[in-house]
């Protein structure tokens, strides 16, 4: 009996281990700034501390590797359990984003959706696709839903703005979820036809008098346009035949279409579906990778996968020239190719254990973690997980 009770207890720690494995241990600026060497074997272990006391402020930012990897997009900082959410109720424990932003996401989201009393949403609103989708800047774990990648658009569209120009940085969102929810038979048909037979209020550009488009307006300032999405994002390949994940690209990046302040710094790209009964996005083949990245260039398409902490980090690949290099030594060493933004670091040469160093080279020193994908709910909480841990632990013994 002790003995199946004792494998029991192993069978527990082991699954307790895999449910904690997809989280990332973060650490904030006070700790960086705080320490001035670390531990060579755990970088998250300080060994010797500066005598000088950081600012306090620093422990409500994360330490990132790249700009939004860890902070919030919204605040800057990292998630919080925010004053009461009402829009975006469900991250009241933890959230990215203020009550001011969640009271925009639901008053651009009435005014998107407001199309009279026969196209009325009928139930709680908050569960139609576009209302979760409007959500994500709240969700806490939008930063790790991006990519640090220059979304360049397939379709280039001016006149419907989808999107007019391209975007600096990516967010990765699950094809099953947005085909699901914004429908692919008919496409972008949406729930019960609705933005087939209703259309949405998208918010109209400003123009000068040149007719160019005005930046830095709020939505509506300007006025709006009934935009029916199977008749304006439609995206057919060189046969005539409609490309689903294009066409739903198409409206998710248009202008002022997507999630207030996301959708002026980030594109939106669908991450091919999994294999896996579960859903979620396809992980990346070493092979696939190896090929994009033997030909990259700062106009290359992004892979349609999620890349592993493995694969970002320890696995080595082909770049051009023929070095081989893992991606994050490269793309340290490269930020202009992958973002078009000016940054260089060399994380060979660079000492992650000396304080002053890891806080000169982030890219190199800062924790990676595994690509995810957006699916309009946010992931199981850590204190979850750890309260099904002790309770199981407890049980077993």
């Amino acid at each position: 009996m002790m003995r199946q009770h004792s494998s029991r207890s192993l069978l527990a720690v082991l699954l307790v281990t895999q449910l904690l494995d997809h989280y990332v241990i973060s650490q904030t600026m006070y700790e960086i700034e705080k320490c001035a060497t670390w531990d060579v074997n755990d970088p998250t272990v300080c060994i010797n501390e500066n005598s000088r006391e950081p600012n306090e402020e620093l422990k409500k930012q994360l330490y990132e590797a790249y700009g939004g990897q860890q902070n919030c997009a919204v605040t800057g900082t990292k998630p919080a359990k925010p004053r009461s959410l009402s829009f975006c109720h469900k991250f009241n424990d933890n959230a990215c984003c203020a009550p001011a932003m969640d009271e925009e996401d639901n008053e651009f989201f009435d005014t998107l959706t407001g199309l009279g009393l026969s196209c009325r949403l009928r139930g709680d609103i908050r569960e139609d696709p576009i209302a979760k989708w409007y959500c994500m800047n709240c969700d806490p774990d939008q930063p790790k839903y991006v990519r640090a990648w220059k979304f360049l658009p397939v379709v280039q569209d001016e006149e419907n703005q989808h999107p007019s120009e391209e975007r600096g940085n990516t967010l990765l969102v699950c094809a099953d979820w947005a085909k699901d929810g914004f429908g692919v038979n008919p496409i972008l048909a949406g729930p019960g036809n609705r933005l087939a037979e209703c259309g949405v209020l998208k918010s109209s550009p400003c123009l000068g008098i040149g007719e160019e488009v005005l930046g830095d307006r709020d939505r509506y300032t300007c006025g709006d346009d009934l935009i029916i999405p199977p008749a304006t994002y439609i995206v057919t390949d060189d046969n005539g035949n409609v490309d689903p994940t294009l066409s739903i690209e198409a409206f998710m990046n248009a202008d002022s279409m997507g999630p207030p302040v996301l959708d002026e710094d980030y594109g939106f790209l669908l991450v091919d579906e999994s294999e896996d009964a579960a859903g979620g996005g396809r992980p990346c083949t070493d092979a696939e990778l190896n090929d994009l990245y033997a030909n990259l260039t700062d106009t290359s398409e992004q892979p349609r996968c999620l890349r592993s902490l493995q694969q970002l980090t320890q696995t080595e690949y082909t770049f051009p020239g023929g070095e081989r290099s893992t991606f994050r030594n490269y793309f340290c060493a490269n930020q202009a190719t992958f973002t078009g933004e000016d940054g260089s670091e060399d994380c060979p040469s660079v000492n992650c254990a000396d304080g002053q160093e890891k806080r000169d080279n982030p890219c190199c020193c800062a924790l990676w973690h595994d690509e995810i994908c957006f699916s309009s709910a946010s992931h199981t909480s850590v204190s979850i997980v750890f309260i099904f841990a002790l309770s199981l632990l407890y049980y077993l013994h």
